[in-house]
């Protein structure tokens, strides 16, 4: 039986009165707020100016024309911190990965993260790239959010049936056919009327970044997510400012502002639009200070004036709290409200919008403080070690100038005005006696200077836990020179320093992750076809249903390759480490399947996505892993094998303690009460068992004989013992092959059972 679909989006129908108090509500919470963060804006406008180079622009030297410069270390650390986010997090193979708890979702979850992995690439989500710039804003301001939606968009085209082309003759201006030189009138081919279709553009979630000013939420609040018994430190309320064009507005009627044409038709809306110059007292600061930096102009655009602009733009919030329905019931709401003009353009249940409950804004923090929500940035810590730079900088300058440029004293003389003398390199000054000229001597004191210069870059990167060539003087001597230990010591440390915030950043990756698949249940086709790049058997994912994806029990996603360390470098390292100290190990060596752990783990290490396309799939091996022989009782009294079928009797078992378990369990009173299952099974089980502790007798005592007929210096003993309690084969002196010979016993048995005998090549 499918699972029942999800019923679409309801919007919510509330009176006339009801929607002014929601406008008012929204509006009134958003330009309160707007207002009493006017001194935390200033705060973050610099910050931006920082990162862009231009700080401390007023700033007043010791004379005038004094130096004024600023040392880009902010810009340095925030682009050297976000590449090493980066790549700790989307430089993963695999990229995603599902957990479960209920068994029967195992390949389900499997399907969902490669589905996952699928939407991140770069062609249609553009996950990465969006990150980056959330990452971004997150150094610099301290927090990054985005809201993740889905889109459904469609694009028409003209197309035309090549079968329904027709000929006809052509005929000259007298109306005469035209003929070629064999008399043969001359054809044309008449194309039919082209036909309309309609294509899916795109059909998949959506990341997109928000600014530090566009967010608007709570003073206090720890996260953006609802206020609920598990998340008592959540936020009541939250908004998202964001500019549209009518076009896009009246795309998204369907869906989301349902009552857009409520309120009027397009000329309507475009007499009702606000200033398209953003030169309002609002929220609009950070516009401003960009379009300066940027060089760009709103008011000499042509098309500033809204009487001008076909498709202006609308100041749209998204507001998400907890509001009381049209039947009296207080639940999470999601609220879409233009400020200029007041109207409510839809309202719908945060489940319709998005069935899982969660408010769909990923969060991205750098250092979090107390239980604040707002997080310090890379800007914020460094601001005044910032300053002291730029202060001993340009006092560096200065002092440079001041002693390298002739400086002179001179006696005034009658004969000429001093006013008129002009100093410049290589021109001669008239005077009446050059030696009323005095030349002072200045000593050199800007190695002071640079010294302490190397202190505050140094003192920055102590700070920051960033070591980069870019900052400082790489030291030379102790553990963090520049050779292999030193850089392993100098990797270990800024991986330390760094394991809170990409652990945060992990945990934002698997909440992307998660609200994708989500969405996709939600939103997503009936049926999806896609194959994930690199990936071996990329049909099986032709024309999945989405009944293929529903869960029976709970799950999650993550980060793919996250065994405890994000660096890839270090997954390196620990694969070698690993592959030295198990290649050689008997119990690695006697397991197939602890052996191609090994060998996939090392293979992924290095950035192979796909490792079973050289050591093939772990179920291909055939011979499983050896198991006790209460798993087996319990396997075969559910009939795991079959009707009437034993469980598999494998080389490496302790045949004797397997024997004796299993005739014991066959002889108690709970396996008589449930009725003795699977008898025919127990016993052809012991039958093989059985025959198995007479070919390992035979091979113990064929060998015996071949060492008293010919003894060898350096017999090889056969004595395995599992750590893990369970005895394996205990063979004195096995010969070369029995380990062989047991396998093949193993797969004839498998044979007579009715199945293929088992590869054992890795």
């Amino acid at each position: 039986m499918p699972a029942k679909a999800f019923a679409p989006p309801r919007p919510l129908a509330y009176d006339e009165a009801e929607e002014k108090e929601i406008v008012d509500m929204v509006l009134g919470i958003y330009e309160d707020h707007i207002e009493t963060r006017s001194n935390w804006t200033a705060r973050h406008l610099k910050y931006d100016n920082m990162w862009r180079g231009k700080h401390n622009l007023d700033r007043v030297g010791p004379f005038a024309g004094s130096a004024n410069v600023h040392v880009q270390a902010p810009y340095w650390l925030c682009d050297a911190i976000n590449t090493r986010q980066m790549i700790a997090i989307w430089a993963q193979v695999p990229l995603v990965a599902g957990e479960w708890d209920d068994k029967a979702d195992e390949k389900r979850v499997q399907r969902g993260a490669h589905l996952c992995e699928w939407h991140l690439q770069g062609k249609r989500m553009q996950a990465r790239e969006r990150w980056a710039r959330i990452s971004k804003i997150r150094n610099i301001h301290g927090r990054g959010v985005g809201m993740i939606s889905y889109a459904n968009d469609e694009h028409s085209y003209r197309q035309i049936d090549p079968d329904a082309v027709t000929e006809e003759v052509v005929i000259d201006p007298q109306g005469f056919p035209v003929q070629d030189e064999d008399g043969t009138p001359v054809m044309r081919g008449i194309a039919p009327e082209a036909d309309r279709q309609t294509g899916t553009f795109y059909r998949g979630p959506v990341l997109t970044p928000i600014n530090w000013d566009d967010l608007v939420s709570p003073i206090g609040a720890m996260n953006l997510q609802p206020i609920r018994q598990s998340n008592p430190k959540g936020a009541d309320w939250v908004q998202i400012r964001n500019w549209e064009r009518y076009g896009l507005m009246k795309k998204k009627a369907d869906g989301l502002y349902t009552n857009l044409e409520t309120y009027g038709d397009k000329d309507w809306w475009v007499s009702s639009a606000p200033d398209q110059q953003r030169s309002g007292t609002g929220n609009q600061r950070r516009v401003r200070q960009e379009d300066n930096s940027e060089g760009n102009s709103r008011a000499l655009s042509g098309r500033s004036r809204t009487e001008m602009n076909p498709n202006p733009e609308f100041e749209i919030i998204t507001h998400f709290c907890s509001w009381t329905d049209p039947d009296g019931n207080e639940e999470e709401m999601v609220f879409f409200v233009s400020k200029t003009p007041r109207a409510l353009l839809g309202g719908f249940y945060l489940t319709d919008h998005y069935w899982h409950g969660e408010r769909p804004l990923l969060e991205l923090h750098f250092q979090t403080t107390s239980t604040r929500g707002e997080s310090m940035g890379v800007m914020e810590i460094v601001e005044r070690l910032s300053d002291e730079l730029d202060t001993i900088h340009n006092m560096r300058l200065d002092v440079g100038f001041a002693t390298n440029l002739p400086f002179f004293f001179y006696r005034a003389s009658t004969s000429f005005n001093p006013n008129d003398i002009d100093l410049r390199p290589m021109k001669g000054i008239p005077v009446d006696d050059p030696n009323d000229f005095t030349f002072p001597q200045f000593g050199n004191i800007t190695s002071f200077y640079h010294q302490e210069e190397t202190l505050l870059l140094t003192l920055i990167e102590r700070v920051m836990g960033v070591t980069d060539l870019f900052l400082g003087v790489s030291p030379t001597q102790g553990a963090s020179a520049r050779h292999a230990t030193g850089f392993v010591g100098t990797q270990q440390e800024a991986e330390a320093r760094m394991s809170e915030v990409l652990q945060q950043d992990a945990e934002a990756f698997s909440f992307l992750c998660r609200t994708i698949f989500n969405l996709e249940l939600q939103y997503g086709p009936e049926h999806r076809s896609f194959r994930l790049h690199g990936e071996e058997k990329s049909e099986e994912y032709a024309e999945m249903s989405i009944d293929e994806l529903r869960m029976v029990g709970d799950y999650d996603f993550k980060l793919g390759a996250n065994h405890g360390s994000f660096s890839q470098t270090t997954r390196q390292q620990q694969a070698q480490a690993v592959a030295s100290m198990t290649m050689n190990n008997p119990l690695v060596m006697q397991s197939p399947h602890r052996m191609w752990e090994v060998l996939h783990f090392s293979l992924q290490s290095i950035g192979i996505r796909s490792p079973e396309k050289f050591i093939g799939r772990k179920e291909d091996l055939g011979i499983p892993e050896p198991k006790s022989f209460e798993t087996e009782n319990q396997e075969m009294d559910q009939y795991a094998h079959g009707y009437n079928a034993p469980a598999m009797v494998h080389p490496m078992d302790n045949d004797e303690q397997h024997l004796q378990g299993h005739l014991t369990h066959i002889q108690s009173e709970e396996y008589v009460a449930m009725g003795r299952p699977n008898m025919q099974g127990y016993m052809m089980h012991i039958q093989h068992t059985q025959q198995q502790m007479q070919m390992k007798m035979q091979q113990l005592q064929m060998q015996q004989a071949a060492q008293q007929a010919a003894p060898q210096e350096g017999a090889t003993t056969g004595s395995y013992e599992s750590t893990n309690g369970r005895a394996a084969a205990q063979l004195q002196n096995v010969p070369s092959g029995t380990g062989q010979t047991m396998m093949d016993s193993y797969a004839g048995q498998t044979a007579a059972n009715g199945a293929a005998p088992p590869p054992m090549g890795l």
